[in-house]
Order: structure tokens, then C-alpha cells, then sequence
């Protein structure tokens, strides 16, 4: 992701820009481009921290988020 437009954008680089997070969850910067295209990434990995960034950013409680996020990881294995 080039450059940081918004909060989202500089927590998912955080995150994800991380070699050894790259290297295991097996994406590349590619993958987001954007933080819109992180959401709906195949990935499970991106998806799920631009869906966590996303929970926070929405207001949503950690119990919300958690809840989230575990039905979707249930969803894709």
C-alpha cells in the first residue's frame, strides 16, 4: 500500500508489513492495495486484520469483533 490515507490504512501496513506475517500467512503487499480491497481479500489472513480494523473503526465492542471474526474463520475451513 502506497502511501497512508487513513488510520485503517497505516494499522493494516502495520500489521501485515511484517516479513515473518508475510512469509507464514503466504500474501504480498498486492493483496491490499487499498484497505477496501485488504476487506474482501482471498487471503484469510489480510481479510481478518482489515476485518478486526474495520470492527474497531466501526465502533464495535471487542466482544462484537471477536464474534465476527470467529464465524467467519468457521466459514472459510
Amino acid at each position: 500500500m502506497i502511501g497512508y490515507k487513513t488510520n485503517k490504512d497505516k494499522m493494516l501496513n502495520a500489521v501485515l508489513l511484517n516479513k515473518t506475517l508475510m512469509e507464514t500467512g503466504d500474501y504480498s503487499e498486492k493483496d491490499f492495495a487499498t484497505f477496501d480491497q485488504a476487506l474482501i481479500s482471498q487471503n484469510p489472513i489480510v481479510r481478518t486484520v482489515a476485518r478486526i480494523i474495520q470492527g474497531h473503526s466501526d465502533g464495535n465492542t471487542s466482544k462484537n469483533i471477536y464474534n465476527e471474526i470467529t464465524d467467519y474463520l468457521k466459514k472459510i475451513v
